[in-house]
């Protein structure tokens, strides 16, 4: 059986390697990471905008979006998705990319966006091209990074990794596009000339974006009807206060100063002294209006194109790849002093252990808030038999590789994160209570938790990986991704937070791709256990068995050419949903509805993936929901091997099932 994906890490530039001067002309057109030489790799995306019969007010409904690519200087192999994405005005999707890198070494790809291939300014204004994480930059928590050729975001593949980004399944943060709804105000980078009072435009960064419904205008000064001038955001909050917010969490160094304005609504963010830079710029109501009146002639122009059958306008966007291998020098380190000492360096470099650490009782490993560091602990072992013996603090950026975490007893947690980027690769973890522990901050001003366990084996006394989200503390989920790894729990192999008691530790993100997860059968136990709600659950050609292979009290949950067993003793008759924990039923699939979240479970089979999915129980069901007729639960079967007959209102639509050898399988196009 063929592996879905590759094992791959990412860096995400922490703070003190994204230090920057303000922006000056001599600047490089891409920048990523501080002494990165970059080699160029360009992929053209090209936009097709193609109007369908239905379309009103300004939503032009289009053809879509198709991505193709081209490569120079890069050992590995890059692909892109080129099929068709439906896309209009107010819409957002995924850029599905694969990038392989075939070396042996580390290597670190950067992503930026180039729209100079736009002729049409006005589409420039439009379109735009970010990925879906906080980051801390410049000492500002950004909710989401956008590309652009002066910003950007870097990944790190180690030698054979493949990084796999698609609207399925990610083993890192997504790519993802947007095409803004009404132009409302944008950052621009360009230069003001005090002489003529003329600002020239050279690149749209980014969208600002408002409540435009309860925004509030004023007719101009000078009295004429189409100079509206926006006042307030909300009703409440002044443009300038809006501006000054909005600048203190955009990443850029320096803040709006509003007194400084330029010209009509030019407010400096980071420019230099010929007033070259990024300005931050609010549109006015008619050129509001103006905006909503071009969307419709796009939409008109398109629907004529489509009737005469003649060919549409493209508009092409550069999608910048570089490429590097990571030459870093090692510091090299054979005591737990000398191993914190190079931790609280301001440099970047790798950190490689010559011999095995033991933490002492009552202390911990701190990795630094604000550092990126890189740990190689080169085949050896540390040793702890405290609480969170390796402790990332908010807003770092840690990566360990090739080596042991090991506890004394079964107390305490290895990794313990809230608010950093974590990666383990080849890192093995036993004897703890808790094996990973990843939290979230609830401050909206640091970065969410994005930790990555890769060829890892952990397990815990209770729970090999446990993970608690922010709820509404940020935009962004909780992201962990688990590939290539054995998990084993003497109650649990992964394990999440409920919000019974409200306290809002919901909001996560889980992809399990090519692994295999193990809850302790002879305990009342699952393998997962998932009650967060708005929370994504998605298992890709994995096994999972437990007591209960996985109860599920909230979120969304997708499994696909995965294997799903519970094992446990059969729960005789109808549980009697409780309120924190679950039943436990010794089902495959369990999904206790008591707690009124939201919940959907997709299971679809995929014979290139792996196979098909098989849900089943060694006693007793293998899917189950509880109660029966929960109206806020929803499953669509499109494929799988299950051991009872499920439900017609299961199938997705076109689906079939047929009984074979006591078994009942279900089958369609989709799965």
């Amino acid at each position: 059986m063929s592996k879905y994906l590759k094992k791959v890490q990412k860096n995400n530039d922490a703070d003190t390697s994204r230090k920057s001067a303000v922006l000056k002309k001599a600047q490089r057109t891409v920048y990523w990471q501080a002494g990165l030489a970059l080699v160029t790799i360009l992929l053209t995306v090209v936009i097709i905008f193609a109007m369908t019969s239905a379309w009103y007010t300004n939503v032009a409904r289009t053809g879509g979006m198709v991505i193709k690519a081209e490569s120079w200087g890069f050992d590995g192999q890059i692909k892109v998705d080129d099929s068709v994405i439906v896309a209009a005005p107010g819409d957002e999707g995924i850029i599905s990319l694969e990038v392989n890198n075939t070396n042996a070494s580390t290597t670190a790809v950067g992503v930026g966006v180039s729209k100079a291939r736009i002729t049409d300014y006005e589409m420039q204004k439009r379109l735009y091209f970010y990925v879906d994480t906080s980051l801390q930059r410049n000492e500002e928590t950004m909710d989401r990074v956008y590309l652009n050729t002066q910003e950007g975001y870097t990944y790190t593949l180690f030698g054979g990794e493949t990084l796999t980004l698609t609207e399925d399944m990610h083993n890192d943060v997504q790519l993802k596009w947007q095409w803004v709804y009404d132009v409302l105000g944008y950052y621009v980078l360009g230069s003001w000339n005090d002489a003529t009072g003329m600002f020239t435009e050279l690149e749209y960064l980014r969208p600002i974006e408002y409540d435009y419904d309860e925004a509030t205008t004023t007719f101009g000064e000078d009295g004429d009807d189409l100079v509206m001038e926006l006042k307030t955001v909300d009703g409440e909050q002044t443009v300038e206060e809006f501006l000054v917010e909005f600048s203190q969490k955009d990443g850029y160094e320096g803040e709006i100063d509003p007194t400084q304005k330029k010209g009509t609504g030019y407010y400096p963010v980071s420019v230099d002294e010929n007033n070259y830079g990024v300005y931050a710029y609010l549109c006015s109501y008619s050129e509001i209006e103006m905006a909503t009146q071009y969307d419709t002639k796009l939409a008109q122009e398109a629907a004529n194109a489509t009737a005469a059958g003649t060919e549409q306008e493209k508009y092409e966007i550069q999608l910048l790849v570089s490429a590097q291998k990571n030459d870093e020098d090692v510091i090299n380190v054979n005591s737990l002093e000398a191993l914190k000492t190079a931790l609280e360096l301001d440099i970047g470099n790798v950190v490689q252990l010559t011999g095995d650490i033991v933490i002492p009782d009552a202390q911990r490993l701190v990795i630094p808030e604000g550092k990126q560091i890189a740990v190689d602990m080169n085949g050896h072992t540390i040793t702890s038999n405290g609480d969170r013996a390796i402790m990332a603090e908010k807003n770092s950026n840690l990566t360990m590789t090739n080596g042991s975490v090991v506890g004394l007893g079964s107390s305490g947690c290895a990794l313990y994160t809230t608010g950093a980027k974590v990666t383990f690769n080849e890192v093995d973890i036993s004897a703890f209570k808790y094996g990973v522990y990843v939290g979230d901050s609830d401050d909206e001003n640091e970065q969410d938790s994005t930790v990555r366990l890769i060829n890892c084996e952990i397990s815990g006394s209770t729970c090999a990986v446990f993970i608690s989200g922010n709820g509404t503390a940020s935009e962004q989920k909780t992201q962990l991704v688990i590939e290539d790894c054995k998990l084993n729990g003497d109650s649990f192999a992964l394990s999440g937070n409920g919000d019974a008691a409200g306290s809002g530790r919901w909001g996560t993100d889980i992809q399990i791709i090519d692994s295999e997860l193990t809850g302790n059968p002879s305990n009342f136990s699952a393998g997962i256990y998932h009650p967060q709600m708005d929370s994504n659950l998605n298992i890709y050609n994995s096994t999972v068995s437990g007591y209960t292979g996985i109860a599920i009290k909230g979120g969304n949950v997708r499994v696909k050419a995965s294997t799903v067993t519970g094992v446990g003793a059969a729960f005789e008759g109808t549980p009697n949903p409780i309120g924190s924990g679950f039943v436990d039923t010794g089902d495959g699939i369990y999904i206790e509805a008591n707690y009124e979240y939201p919940i959907t479970l997709e299971i679809s089979s995929d014979m290139e993936l792996g196979g098909e999915s098989i849900i089943n129980s060694t006693n007793n069901w293998s899917l189950r929901v509880c109660p029966e007729d929960a109206s806020h639960v929803q499953v669509v079967l499109y494929g799988g091997q299950f051991d009872q007959e499920q439900p017609v209102i299961y199938l997705a639509p076109g689906a079939t099932q047929t009984s074979i050898d006591q078994k009942y399988i279900i089958t369609s196009m989709a799965s």
